[in-house]
């Protein structure tokens, strides 16, 4: 059996739909898809992840991604979060051993898991691979979402996640519709973002994208006047 399925079946054992989900965003499959667990420094621990015991190595891969300040690949982030979303009795306990807080390292997580689907929905747009990116970006909201509304973030994260929210929406509208719900907050998350220093010219852009989308969902011209406003401060 290839790696790549044996992997795949014990994810599908511990976690039934997730190996589907890992799928549809990319990182199972082909062998360009899997390179992300070969090179993860922490391949080898990955799999312990699957075990219902498996928080002690849970909690400890979080510490050291923290005092290494390491860069991780999204998946490893999202095996993470699904064994504290499954455990939380047990990985409270074994964070708490190693001095870290369940609620502010759940959140954060999410706000890491969400930033690094964000930067490879980028990849994937940029390599048109189009369906992947959107589903990455859509699972990237979830966990924005998430961060943002734990209130535990500090401010220059909340200030990333919100305009990463704002940005992601604006992306995905570009090629599929979105609810008039979820672009309502994008609207909000932006305003949010920009409030706390997130003034960068390409925030300016996304917004106006994200007006104009609001507009055409609801025909209300005051949205059209905000976005002619807004255009008028980007030139």
């Amino acid at each position: 059996m290839a790696p790549n399925d044996e992997y795949l079946n014990a994810l599908n054992a511990w976690a039934p739909n997730l190996g589907e989900v890992f799928t549809t965003l990319g990182y199972l499959g082909s062998p360009s898809s899997t390179a992300w667990l070969a090179s993860s420094p922490r391949s080898s621990d990955l799999r312990l992840l699957f075990d219902a015991d498996g928080h002690v190595s849970a909690s400890e891969m979080w510490r050291k991604i923290l005092r290494e300040d390491e860069i991780v690949a999204s998946p490893v982030f999202m095996l993470i979060l699904e064994h504290m979303r499954r455990n939380p009795v047990d990985m409270s306990s074994s964070l708490k051993d190693v001095r870290l807080d369940f609620s502010k390292s759940l959140a954060n997580i999410a706000h890491r898991a969400a930033d690094a689907l964000y930067e490879d929905a980028k990849g994937s747009f940029a390599g048109h691979e189009i369906d992947v990116a959107i589903a990455r970006y859509r699972v990237a909201l979830s966990e924005f979402r998430f961060s943002i509304e734990s209130q535990v973030l500090t401010e220059s994260a909340r200030r990333i996640a919100t305009g990463k929210y704002a940005t992601a929406v604006a992306m995905i509208g570009r090629w599929v519709q979105v609810s008039p719900a979820t672009v309502s907050r994008a609207l909000s998350y932006s305003k949010e973002s920009m409030t706390l220093g997130n003034l960068k010219p390409e925030t300016l852009t996304y917004r106006l994208e994200l007006l104009v989308q609001q507009f055409d969902q609801t025909g209300d011209e005051n949205l059209l006047q905000d976005a002619l406003k807004l255009g008028g401060c980007r030139s």
